[in-house]
């Protein structure tokens, strides 16, 4: 008795057969076995993004500024120095994640963030976020610069990026800190 891949295999194997070499061959069902080797493969990409906490990855650091008019302050999600196992990340990989970064908690709100510029009421929706969410940046977007402090794990000095950006410029939020926690920076 074949295995479910070997019963697949024959399966596109006799499809191929019969295809009449027009267009491009895509075997029927591909989306379905597509979606279920997606779900089957294990995820390769979770040793660099293991964090502990929310505190981890957004250090409680003070950004010696205060947003004005529509702008909003927010820190970067900071990159991994050390993997759960405890071996420590490349400083490149660390630039890397930290360069391609969109993750960011909201900080402070401008006194016009999220308010007609002309009346200083508020938008029929709201505000989009408020200080302490988790929302997505756009990556070149905003003026970004580094405070260095001292980390609580192991004592060593590394350093936190915030951004100051418009309140147009906000893409999305995310619905917990386990969402932003989770979402992967790719080139």
């Amino acid at each position: 008795m074949a295995s479910g891949a070997a019963r697949r295999a024959i399966e596109i194997a006799e499809q191929a057969e019969a295809w009449d070499g027009k267009g491009v061959f895509v075997p029927a069902n591909a989306e379905q076995a597509l979606i279920r080797a997606e779900n089957a493969l294990p995820d390769l990409n979770n040793v660099w993004f293991r964090y502990r906490s929310v505190a981890q990855a957004f250090p409680a650091v003070q950004p010696g500024v205060i947003p004005t008019g529509s702008h909003v302050l927010c820190q970067l999600r900071a990159p991994l120095a050390t993997t759960g196992g405890g071996l420590t990340v490349d400083a490149d990989i660390r630039k890397t994640e930290l360069d391609n970064c969109q993750v960011a908690k909201v900080i402070a709100l401008g006194p016009l963030a999220f308010r007609h510029r002309d009346t200083n009421t508020e938008w029929p929706e709201g505000a989009w976020c408020h200080p302490g969410e988790f929302i997505r940046i756009p990556k070149y977007q905003g003026d970004r610069w580094a405070v260095q402090y001292q980390r609580e794990d192991n004592g060593q000095t590394d350093f936190t990026v915030f951004i100051i950006l418009k309140d147009l410029a906000i893409i999305g939020k995310y619905q917990s800190a386990e969402a932003a926690l989770a979402a992967r920076a790719y080139l």
